[in-house]
């Protein structure tokens, strides 16, 4: 059901007599209530409607859908038959955990939506039956008549009629950070993007400044705004690569998992005396303990397969990776997030407040007889210089009459105000009139000219789209002297037509074709490097004037000069962006600005990788006109895309993603923005400037609006990834070899197995456990933002595959060398004391090749500082200490079945332990320069 008619061609197109006909309605009247009815039910409620949705309890269970999950659920099922209690609670807790914080990240992350519905008010103001009334927001149509006055949310699209002053923010729906200036006219170009379509009001913008009519277009889902929600409800969510990985890696240990624990059972019964009928008859009566013993090996085995510590440490280092992002100023909404900034390769960032101050600074003056002066300084902040360009030397402004009169004109003809606040300098009002101000700031004390100069009673003639200008009159009152003065301040083409005179100097002079010229050619050069430049002029008018109209003031003015001002780049953002180049990651600024603006800025920041010199830009409107083709092939290069509209940033990353199989980051502040920050691998939003339905939408909140913010998290987000990648490569090359010495010595030889079930569990705690969590909090790579990102084409596995296989195989020989050489005939005390050999040795070569895993790839073992993870130094200290307590106190050793080793023993332990953590240190440093990983 559609929730309003859809005139063709476009409404912004359209007089508002072809309108007021195709929506059957009175411009004056409104509709009468019986039209209201019949529209109501043909169109439906003013309301954004909600995909399908899922339940709190179904969203709950679905986070226990991994493979992994189940793998874990099913070592905690085999740990409470061995009534080990502490393990089975330990994991059931982690799988809890984890399910917890799934749920919580995906039932905020489903507020998004909510959040749009927020947007417009309780109740609306409209004419119906020929009277102004409010009306519930919900029961507003297509074809009423909206009434607007400041400070009143728009409740749905509509074509403005009747416009006085009429100004609306539109910043969350099109990013522009500047309220726009309405009007009534019709606009022929069809394809203007919705921040350039200045006749059309939007469903959630909000009017700051005057008052307007009209007629409503679209309502409901048939909004801008519902085609935003029914976009970001449409938009599923990206799996990271980890979260693939691990999936990946779930399936292969379960299928791992039975096949070995198939072999060792059958191999193991096979052994028995009795026949496998008997044995199983007499176990199923209870009396055979025999099979009950080799099923308990056969699944501790199963347990050791699994590792157990991984979810703990993935867990432990994304709350760990959280707290130091908020110390810079990241708030991570969503903790996969955490892993996926390291895999960043594109980052899509808006300009205005993250590349930028998003603050308005005057930087250039210019007057015809003074020529350039620069202007020092950022921000609201009212301290600076004045540089003369002509001979580079720092000025008095108050010397040069034509300079000073230019920001006294500029101060004076002006709304805004600067305060110091909260110990801030801040704008209030436009920031651009902030910006004149804080310029004259930096040269004199307005304080007296406020004093001196009184705005006169309806003084002011308002500035709008169409004038392109404003002016202002004032009574200046001098000892025994009372002068009017009127002040203007516009376009710069706009002014120079309505002056005859210019000031030059002190004097004031005629404007000749020379002049003139001159100014216009200034101007053009301050224009083209994405300046916003201001003229600036004055009149002296007779004191006896009592109306003051464009007639009566504005006309043979004297035009005094030229101020250029600009959003600055921040100034930490240059070395951000040299980090973004260093490891590999491109920029790609998306702004609603306008296209030069955007080019000089990106220009001016350098965002181009260092061989490149040539910027790619084009509009929002450029791009949607492309075919799929022309646009893949234009993306390849894209640079900066201005104008932008909320399609074409959701097509963007879609396109990086699914054609060029990209990492995407995309920041974003604005509801129009949402869609394209779900969409995203990594959605950014502004914890100062965004709304709150883009911060819903979003992965992580930038508290600062920072761009030199995101690089630091994708820092932080790939030193987690390395670290991750040594836990993950730990605990596996740790498992393997206790699935290989069982594997090979009960299927394969014939012979006992070398672990207890005992032993198998005694392995997994100390290796799965505090080792293992200690490298999460391994110190950081200080040359991690020098390499290139690895993208969704890397595999952590396939890399930690081979050293894992490796390691294990490592550990196997030296533990089936110490269990064949002391075994004997593989009973009683023999059997006993290769068993404590074989346990020893396992537990001595993981708890030495955790520093090989600690280890960069590219980086051998004896090079690297052991002593920088003091946590981890503790835990292989105390895991070494308890494993000394059940080989030599009595009472645990029985437990164990262990015997005391001697001191020759420990010496051959020792020696094998090392000579293998040498052969897999090398092989290491070998498969890295074979492979050439990123990390």
């Amino acid at each position: 059901m559609s929730n309003s008619i859809s005139p063709n061609p476009p409404v912004h197109t359209q007089s508002i007599e072809d309108l007021k006909k195709e929506f059957d309605t009175d411009l004056q009247r409104g509709l009468t209530s019986e039209d209201v009815t019949k529209r109501l039910e043909k169109y439906g409620m003013n309301e954004l409607i909600a995909g399908e949705t899922i339940t709190p309890i179904k969203m709950f269970l679905l986070q226990f859908k991994d493979f992994i999950v189940f793998l874990l659920l099913g070592a905690a099922l085999v740990s409470i038959i061995f009534q080990d209690w502490i393990e089975a609670l330990i994991i059931i807790l982690i799988v809890m955990l984890n399910a917890i914080m799934g749920f919580v990240q995906e039932y905020r992350a489903e507020a998004a939506l909510e959040k749009l519905k927020e947007l417009t008010g309780d109740d609306t103001l409209v004419i119906r039956d020929g009277v102004e009334t409010r009306i519930d927001t919900r029961e507003l149509v297509p074809g009423d008549i909206l009434l607007m006055y400041e400070g009143e949310t728009i409740a749905a699209d509509a074509r403005v009629f009747e416009a006085s002053r009429l100004r609306i923010d539109e910043g969350l729906l099109t990013g522009e950070s500047v309220p726009v200036d309405k009007i009534y006219k019709p606009l022929m170009d069809v394809k203007l993007p919705i921040a350039d379509r200045k006749n059309i009001v939007y469903m959630g913008t909000t009017t700051v400044k005057g008052r307007g009519k009209a007629l409503i277009t679209g309502t409901g889902m048939n909004t801008e705004m519902g085609e935003i929600a029914k976009s970001t409800s449409e938009t599923t969510e990206q799996a990271t690569p980890l979260q693939m990985q691990l999936s990946k890696l779930g399936k292969i240990l379960g299928g791992l998992v039975v096949i070995v624990v198939f072999f060792v059972l059958i191999a193991q019964i096979l052994q028995a005396e009795e026949s496998f009928l008997i044995m199983l008859d007499n176990a199923l009566a209870r009396r055979d303990e025999e099979l009950i013993h080799i099923v308990e090996a056969a699944l501790a085995l199963a347990v050791s397969a699994v590792p157990e510590g991984l979810a703990a440490a993935i867990t432990l280092t994304f709350a760990i990776g959280v707290q130091r992002m908020v110390k810079k100023n990241a708030i991570i909404r969503k903790l996969p997030a955490v892993e996926t900034l390291g895999s960043v390769e594109v980052i899509c960032t808006d300009k205005t407040g993250t590349l930028t101050q998003n603050k308005m600074t005057v930087q250039k003056l210019w007057t015809l007889d003074l020529g350039y002066v620069d202007v020092t300084g950022t921000g609201y902040l009212p301290k600076g210089n004045f540089i003369s360009i002509n001979n580079n030397v720092k000025i008095n402004i108050k010397e040069h009459k034509d300079a000073y009169q230019l920001l006294k004109a500029a101060s004076l003809c002006n709304t805004a105000a600067i305060n110091y606040e909260k110990r801030e300098w801040k704008c209030e009002g436009d920031p651009t009139e902030g910006a004149l101000i804080v310029a004259a700031m930096k040269s004199m004390n307005l304080n007296r000219w406020e004093e001196s100069y009184d705005l006169k009673d309806q003084g002011e003639i308002f500035f709008d789209s169409d004038r392109k200008r404003m002016s202002m009159v004032f009574s200046r009152k001098k000892p025994n002297i009372e002068e009017t003065w009127a002040f203007m301040k516009g376009s710069p083409g706009i002014v120079l037509d309505l002056c005859t005179h210019v000031l030059f100097g002190e004097k004031k002079v005629p404007l000749t074709d020379e002049f003139r010229q001159q100014i216009i050619d200034n101007n053009s050069q301050l224009a083209s490097k994405a300046f916003r430049v201001l003229g600036i002029a004055q009149k002296k008018l007779p004191n006896d004037i009592v109306e003051f109209t464009e007639e009566s003031v504005e006309t043979e003015m004297t035009f005094i000069g030229l101020i250029a001002m600009i959003d600055p780049p921040r100034l930490e953002v240059e070395e951000a962006i040299r980090k973004c180049k260093d490891a590999g990651i491109r920029i790609i600024m998306i702004t609603g600005d306008q296209l030069d603006t955007a080019l000089a800025i990106a220009k001016a920041l350098d965002l181009k990788p260092y061989e490149d010199t040539f910027y790619l830009a084009h509009t929002s409107a450029e791009l949607e006109a492309m075919d799929n083709e022309e646009f893949i092939e234009v993306l390849k290069d894209l640079d900066v895309c201005a104008r932008a509209s909320p399609s074409i940033k959701r097509r963007i990353v879609e396109t990086l993603q699914n054609q060029f199989g990209l990492v995407v980051a995309m920041t974003g502040d604005g509801v129009n923005d949402a869609p394209a920050l779900k969409k995203a691998d990594i959605g950014i939003a502004m914890g100062i400037t965004g709304t709150d339905v883009a911060r819903e939408a979003s992965d992580m909140v930038l508290m600062d609006d920072n761009f030199a913010t995101i690089v630091s998290a994708v820092e932080e987000g790939r030193n987690i990834y390395a670290n991750m990648k040594k836990f993950i490569r730990y605990l596996l090359s740790s498992n393997f070899d206790e699935i290989l010495v069982v594997f090979t010595a009960t299927v394969i030889l014939g012979l006992p197995s070398p672990y207890l079930v005992l032993s198998i569990l005694w392995i997994n705690l100390l290796t799965d456990g505090l080792p293992a969590l200690a490298l999460s909090v391994d110190p950081g790579d200080p040359n991690i933002m020098k390499k290139k990102p690895r993208g969704k084409q890397s595999n952590m596995f396939n890399e930690i595959l081979i050293f894992s296989l490796v390691a294990g195989i490592i550990s196997f020989f030296g533990t089936m060398i110490f269990f064949l050489s002391f075994g004997g005939d593989f009973n009683g005390e023999n059997l006993k004391i290769a068993r404590t050999l074989a346990l020893t040795v396992s537990v001595i070569f993981e708890l030495f090749q955790v520093f090989v895993s600690k280890a960069p790839d590219d980086k051998s073992v004896w090079r690297s500082n052991p002593f920088n993870n003091l946590y981890l130094i503790g835990a292989v200290i105390m895991a070494f200490i308890l494993h000394l307590f059940i080989v030599y106190v009595e009472t645990l050793a029985n437990i164990f079945e262990l015997s005391p080793i001697t001191f020759n023993q420990w010496v051959l332990i020792f020696i094998v332990v090392i000579i293998g953590i040498i052969i897999l240190d090398a092989v290491k440093i070998l498969q890295s320069k074979i492979t050439n990983p990123v990390y």
